[in-house]
């Protein structure tokens, strides 16, 4: 039993906490990867955004494996 009875309406606020961080993180990292395409560090995100397109339905797919070929 804790010793500090923390009230429901902190709990509330606590649970908020990830969302609103990864909104956060969104609307920063966003602007900053745009603005590295005009820089000499070009293609970090170019790298990224194309991994991102490509790997889009992975989900969907569940794990992607090829099938083996047979050398014998």
């Amino acid at each position: 039993m804790p010793c500090f009875k923390q009230p429901t309406h902190f709990q509330s606020l606590i649970l908020l906490q990830w969302p609103l961080s990864y909104l956060a993180i969104f609307w920063i990292l966003q602007p900053l990867f745009i603005s590295l395409l005009f820089t000499s560090l070009w293609p970090l995100p170019v790298l990224y955004f194309t991994w991102f397109f490509l790997d889009w339905k992975t989900p969907e797919q569940g794990k992607t494996h090829r099938p083996r070929k047979n050398t014998a």
